[in-house]
């Protein structure tokens, strides 16, 4: 394998590239358990350690688990967990024409001169 012949220390396998393989866009789409048949593939074929990309767990702590249980069984080396709430659960915000980020520094900076 390429990756063994170049002698990288490990590999990545990214949401991304699992959605596009499936032709979706990388938005979310994507079950764990293709993720997991997909990382499982790539983990039988190379003794180089695989980290995947596990986006926020695929759902709350029991998915989370499940997800962590999965990929050990497919031969994952480490998976990167997001902390972050699941986009689908938030509820709808209020269109306001302007966007604006919680750590943009104008807010900061508005927060620290109020305390």
């Amino acid at each position: 394998m390429l990756i063994e012949r170049r002698e990288f220390e490990a590999t990545y396998l990214s949401g991304a590239v699992v959605a596009a393989d499936l032709g979706l866009a990388d938005v979310g789409p994507t079950s764990v358990s293709e993720v997991a048949q997909r990382a499982q593939q790539i983990a039988r074929v190379t003794n180089v350690p695989l980290l995947v990309d596990a986006d926020s767990g695929f759902g709350e702590a029991m998915n989370v688990a499940r997800a962590a249980q999965l990929f050990v069984d497919a031969g994952v080396a480490a998976l990167d967990l997001e902390d972050q709430v699941n986009e689908a659960l938030r509820p709808p915000r209020r269109q306001t024409g302007r966007r604006t980020c919680r750590g943009h520094p104008s807010r900061v900076r508005r927060r620290r001169g109020k305390s």
